[in-house]
């Protein structure tokens, strides 16, 4: 059979089905299901949050409306009404056919039966280039509607962004070519009207369904691919050209001689087998669609060269700062220079294979975490606003797996804790630690199984490191937190399987792991391990330092000797206590560790209880100078805040209610903003009608040093003297909030 024979009358075939086409109404109902989100999201959301937050704008950085438009509802509709689309389509180009009974003139016209075949499948896919089109049109023109009637804040503009839109259109195009095939050949099989479409329509709920579930099947589907690449419109993190979702749908072309084949025969499938050609074609096609997509489904790492870790990047300001740091773990500091085009770069040595980092522009703006591996290169591209709080960055480099996977950690905490409380579990030791191990066992297979949009798995040295971690969690929990709850001897015969199981677990931490330094889980583990086998009586605190004195210099006892150092002057509450500390903590050899320490006892010596409260530079709304000295002769309750905090305005209605309690009791509430920008400060005080007292500080920096803070809100308490009460008061929305100002003003303790 040759490929003049196979194709005869493609061109006769093609004409046809455009004269079908004409009178069907496909074409205006591919533009219906086009239009519909677009409108839906443009012109109804917009509106909606244009009247309800008008006069709450806050600052942005500036961003091309097109694209968020077309970024925000291309998800719903890759989800949805794009593989719905799809569906209504292909079912219905097969329905032209079956309503006139073609099938049997196609045996009597001079075209090929795979020309027909052909014909159908390329429709379909012209028509899902169409929608795809529509959809982007729509969105497109009614932006430029709503911004020429000004429905967007100040920080928007509108401009076309084709390298944007054409990279989008044709990688979701790619994601839908399983579902054509797929569809299609359900609807030339099934000679109905609206099985085809039933069927269809269910695979995508179940699909949908599956993908809530997490389920990996769902992820090679065909009707799932086209969420997938919705999800990510900018494409490839690593400068890829295509996504896996979209190689995954090319691989579903491979149905097509199979989809063919029981199109050819669909009468009399037996026949088929006379034509040997077609079915060997079939079969290795769809070999070839296993094992492409079984590579596809597997983790990809990229190579690395083991050496120097390479941060670079660009800040994009309206001020360009002099300089960055990145914070080391365990600790130290390395500084870069910002070049007149906001460019930098740092060269690291790392102390371990995988290392947490903090990139800071200055104290005023919040830092960014990242993760990097040893041969890490890694880009930062860093755009600021004028408030602190208002930034936007994107990583891309080799480290993007590893900083994907740590950013995804902030879930609930796991199973195994709850089940410690869990009367169920707790009261049969032998169900929770079977429990312990399955579940140690699964987040085992999750690091193997995490993969990034691009495919990109973790690198063996983030595998190791959270292998690792994962299981000094699960060892603090089965060897020192349960039997202690419990009070159950881990030793006694009766748990000689559980120790067994348990042996696993033990096997994969080996004794002062130094490529776990400055990891607080193996931290916590450590300490437990050497604390809870002590007999009674025996101060833990000593024991656990005697121990890690004993430990080879280096990295790793630095680290612990510091966190350790840390917490304890945390708890201290006199400066004689913090001498001794870190009289206790000299052997350190790390000097940015021993000057950490140092400050950090200063300072607690300075905001301690008694210590006169620093003065700092303030005004109030009428931009009058005032100062903490005007306050003296009452306690003070001070709330640190700022219009663009968020948890700030959490905390706002609370401290407010506390206030008007408390308004006959010799105590004034304070609120003191460390606000940018002034008139956003005064715009905000401007619609509050409070009793709380209203002051703005020039001089933030120096107010979060001499006061002893790094984030906010931040409640601070100064006594009637003008002295510090309490440097480090709990949140109105605490509960102990209230206890200790009652505690504090003599007042009763109130029932409840």
């Amino acid at each position: 059979m040759t490929m003049k024979n196979t194709l005869y009358g493609l061109k006769a075939a093609w004409r046809a089905e455009l004269l079908k086409i004409k009178g069907s109404r496909i074409i205006l109902m591919t533009c219906i299901l086009g239009l519909f989100l677009p409108l839906l999201y443009n012109f109804i959301s917009v509106m909606v949050k244009y009247y309800s937050d008008i006069n709450l704008v806050r600052e942005k950085i500036p961003y091309n409306v097109v694209i968020e438009n077309i970024t925000i509802p291309l998800m719903v509709y890759g989800s949805f009404f794009f593989p719905l689309t799809l569906i209504l389509v292909t079912s219905r180009l097969a329905t032209l056919e079956h309503k006139s009974d073609t099938w049997k003139l196609v045996e009597t016209q001079p075209v090929s039966r795979f020309s027909f075949w052909i014909v159908k499948w390329g429709m379909a896919a012209l028509m899902s280039m169409f929608a795809i089109l529509v959809f982007l049109m729509c969105s497109i023109i009614s932006t430029y509607f709503l911004f020429y009637f000004k429905l967007y804040d100040k920080y928007a503009f509108v401009k076309i962004p084709l390298p944007y839109l054409l990279a989008a259109s044709t990688r979701i195009w790619l994601s839908s070519l399983g579902i054509i095939t797929f569809q299609l050949t359900i609807s030339m099989l099934i000679r109905s009207t609206i099985w085809p479409i039933v069927i269809g329509v269910i695979m995508l709920l179940l699909t949908n369904i599956s993908l809530a579930m997490q389920s990996s099947l769902a992820t090679i589907w065909p009707y799932a691919l086209p969420l997938s690449t919705a999800s990510f419109p900018e494409g490839s993190e690593i400068g890829n050209w295509l996504l896996p979702s979209e190689k995954q749908g090319i691989l579903w072309l491979l149905i097509i001689p199979l989809a063919f084949l029981l199109y050819r025969y669909r009468i009399s499938f037996r026949q088929s087998f006379s034509n040997k050609f077609i079915w060997l074609l079939s079969l290795a096609c769809l070999g070839v669609l296993g094992l492409g997509t079984w590579w596809l489904q597997q983790p990809k790492s990229i190579a690395l060269i083991p050496g120097k870790t390479i941060i670079a990047g660009v800040i994009k300001a309206d001020h360009l700062p002099d300089s960055i740091e990145i914070f080391k773990v365990p600790i130290g500091t390395e500084r870069a220079v910002v070049n007149k085009d906001g460019t930098f770069r740092f060269d690291l040595t790392l102390f371990s294979d995988v290392e947490k980092l903090e990139l800071s522009i200055n104290k005023s703006i919040p830092s960014k975490e990242i993760y990097a591996g040893n041969g890490d290169s890694i880009f930062v591209d860093w755009s600021q606003g004028k408030s602190p709080d208002v930034q936007k960055i994107k990583l891309s480099g080799t480290a993007i797996a590893t900083n994907n996977y740590f950013s995804s950690l902030g879930r609930p905490q796991k199973k195994i804790e709850y089940y410690i409380e869990s009367t169920d579990y707790s009261s049969d030791e032998t169900r929770f630690y079977a429990f312990l191990i399955k579940e140690w066992q699964n987040d085992m297979e999750e690091i193997n199984k995490f993969k990034t949009n691009d495919g990109l798995g973790l690198s063996a040295a983030v595998k190791e490191l959270q292998e690792k971690l994962i299981t000094a969690d699960y060892l603090s929990i089965a060897l020192y937190k349960f039997p202690e709850k419990q009070n159950i001897d881990l030793n006694s015969t009766e748990f000689n399987e559980v120790r067994k199981n348990l042996e696993p677990l033990q096997k994969k931490l080996q004794p002062f792991e130094q490529k776990l330094v400055g990891w607080t889980a193996y931290n916590d583990y450590l300490y437990l391990q050497i604390t809870r086998s002590l007999p009674s009586g025996i101060n833990q605190d000593s024991a656990y330092y005697a121990t890690i004195m004993k430990k080879p210099a280096g990295p790793m006892r630095n680290s612990i000797l510091y966190n350790f150092a840390v917490k304890k002057l945390q708890a201290s509450r006199d400066s004689i206590t913090r001498a001794n500390i870190l009289k206790d903590m000299a052997v350190i050899d790390n000097k940015d560790m021993q000057l950490q320490l140092k400050e950090q006892t200063e300072l607690l010596n300075r905001i301690r209880k008694g210590q006169p409260a620093p003065i700092i530079s303030l005004h109030n709304e009428k931009n009058e100078q005032v100062n903490l000295a005007m306050l003296k002769g009452k306690y003070v309750v001070i709330d640190v805040w700022a219009t663009w905090c968020a948890p700030c305005r959490e905390e706002a209605p609370v401290f407010q209610t506390i206030s008007e309690k408390y308004k006959t009791a010799p105590i004034t509430f304070l609120s003191i903003s460390i606000d940018d920008d002034l008139s956003a400060w005064q715009q905000d005080i401007k619609r509050k009608k409070s009793r709380i007292i209203q002051w703005r500080t020039y001089q933030k920096v120096p107010f979060s040093e001499l006061y002893g803070f790094k984030t906010i809100p931040h409640f601070i308490v100064l006594d009637p003297e003008g002295n510090f009460f309490n440097a480090s008061f709990p949140p109105p929305s605490d509960p102990n909030f209230e206890i200790l100002l009652r505690q504090m003003l003599n007042l009763k303790a109130e029932e409840g």
